[in-house]
């Protein structure tokens, strides 16, 4: 089991990870060309998948330290 810090250190870089993505999220396409609106709309799915997979990790670590469950999947 890991101590309270590990998990408040964790839990700061989830909220990190969310701030930059709401950032991401908050930027105007339209001022850019197509080929950097392409660019910034990658970077958006990419800030996007961080977040899922952090979601994921963080609900299976809860599962697993709190009720015993081992889920192998986020399915």
């Amino acid at each position: 089991m890991e101590s309270s810090g590990a998990y408040e250190q964790k839990l700061l870089k989830r909220k990190q990870t969310i701030d930059t993505f709401e950032k991401a999220l908050a930027i105007c396409l339209s001022p850019f060309s197509s080929i950097e609106q392409d660019t910034l709309t990658s970077g958006q799915i990419q800030k996007f998948e961080a977040c899922t997979e952090l979601f994921w990790k963080t609900a299976k670590k809860f599962l697993y330290d709190i009720h015993g469950l081992e889920a192998l999947s986020p399915k």
